[in-house]
C-alpha cells in the first residue's frame, strides 16, 4: 500500500509540474469572451492516460482496429525495408513519461494527416533496474486510446525491434 502512496505522489508532483507555466484564469477567461467555443478543439483529440499506465502496466505488442486491410497492415509491419515514407519521434530525449506524452501529443497534432505511416522510439527499457519500458507502455496506452490510430506493431528487427513502434493512422 506504501508503494501505491508513493507513486500517487510521484504522479500528483509530475501532473503539477506540467501545469506550472499554464494560466489556467487566462483560458477561461478567453474562451468565454469567444462566442465559438469549438476553436479551442479543432484538432485536438483528448487521450486519457491513467496512473496504472504510466507505471508498470504493458499493453499488446501489436493493435490492430477492425476494418484495417490485411495488405495494409502487412505494409505496416515492413515500412523500412519496403522504403514507406513515415514521420518519425524520438522519445529518449525525454526524462519522464509524462515529457514524452506531451510530446507523443504535440507530435500528433503537428502530423495531422501528413503521413500514413509513423515510427515512435520509446526504447526496451534496458536502463530500468527490472527492464521494464514506462515510456513504452504510455506510448501504446496511447495508441490504443487515439481514435485516428488504426494499429501498431513493433518495428522491424534491424529498426529498433521493441524499442520502436511502427503506427498506422487515418488520413
Amino acid at each position: 500500500m506504501n508503494k501505491m502512496n508513493d507513486e500517487n505522489k510521484k504522479f500528483r508532483d509530475l501532473f503539477n509540474e506540467s501545469l506550472k507555466d499554464i494560466d489556467i484564469e487566462k483560458i477561461y477567461s478567453d474562451k468565454s469572451q469567444n462566442n465559438n467555443a469549438d476553436e479551442y478543439n479543432d484538432d485536438f483529440e483528448e487521450t486519457l492516460i491513467s496512473l496504472d499506465s504510466l507505471i508498470d502496466t504493458e499493453y499488446p505488442r501489436e493493435f490492430r482496429r477492425s476494418g484495417v486491410r490485411d495488405k495494409t497492415y502487412k505494409e505496416l509491419k515492413h515500412i523500412n525495408s519496403h522504403k514507406k515514407p513515415y514521420a518519425t519521434i524520438d522519445l529518449h530525449q525525454y526524462d519522464s513519461t509524462l515529457s514524452g506524452l506531451n510530446a507523443l501529443n504535440q507530435f500528433f497534432k503537428e502530423e495531422n494527416g501528413r503521413h500514413q505511416f509513423l515510427k515512435i522510439i520509446h526504447g526496451k527499457g534496458l536502463h530500468n533496474k527490472d527492464s521494464k519500458s514506462p515510456m513504452r507502455a504510455m506510448v501504446r496506452r496511447y495508441l490504443i486510446s487515439t481514435e485516428k490510430v488504426l494499429a501498431y506493431v513493433p518495428a522491424e528487427k534491424n529498426d529498433g525491434y521493441d524499442g520502436a513502434t511502427y503506427v498506422l493512422v487515418k488520413n
